[in-house]
């Protein structure tokens, strides 16, 4: 509505303006991305009216919510862990990738650190055994089977991709049989 609009702009929350700011304590996935607003006795659907961020999933279901959250993300002076990253990234990945807008640089952990990275380096995190082989790779965290969805909702490349890993050709007999039980 124009009043929600309208609201969203002025300085109505302890003298900050609503939009930008984040509902304490509400959902850790948004910490460090959003300023906390002091909102212990406000009702969930009318800080969402307001522009207050109360959940991640709350913020991806709004138009516009994903480009948000990622330029949110690629802004390399918030604070975000890896442990965050995780999750968001798994939420990220259950949206239609003809909806979300690409963006150039994404928040990925490059040897167990989060840092801003150029969207063209990254690479979705898709197979646990080849992450001794990842030092130094851009890396977006997410639950092995969301792998596939987030890598075609931001259109990078999948680690089992960007490093083939085949087995040796040719291998050696051992003394223990593979069809023993």
């Amino acid at each position: 509505s124009y009043t929600a609009w309208w609201l969203r702009g002025a300085p109505v929350l302890d003298g900050r303006r609503p939009a930008g700011l984040r509902a304490a304590g509400v959902d850790p996935l948004l910490a460090g991305l959003y300023e906390d607003a002091e909102t212990a006795d406000a009702d969930e659907e009318v800080l969402r009216a307001l522009g207050v961020r109360t959940t991640a999933r709350a913020l991806l279901a709004e138009p516009g919510g994903a480009a948000e959250l990622l330029a949110r993300l690629a802004d390399a002076e918030r604070s975000v862990s890896a442990r965050q990253l995780h999750g968001l990234y798994g939420l990220l990945a259950d949206l239609d990738p003809e909806e979300v807008t690409l963006p150039e640089e994404l928040r990925a952990v490059v040897d167990g650190v989060p840092r801003v990275v150029p969207a063209d380096t990254a690479l979705v995190a898709d197979a646990p055994d080849l992450l001794p082989l990842a030092a130094g790779r851009a890396l977006l965290p997410v639950p092995p089977d969301r792998s596939s969805a987030l890598a075609a909702v931001l259109e990078v490349r999948t680690l089992s991709v960007a490093l083939p890993a085949p087995p040796p050709a040719r291998g050696s007999r051992s003394g223990a049989s593979a069809t023993s039980a």
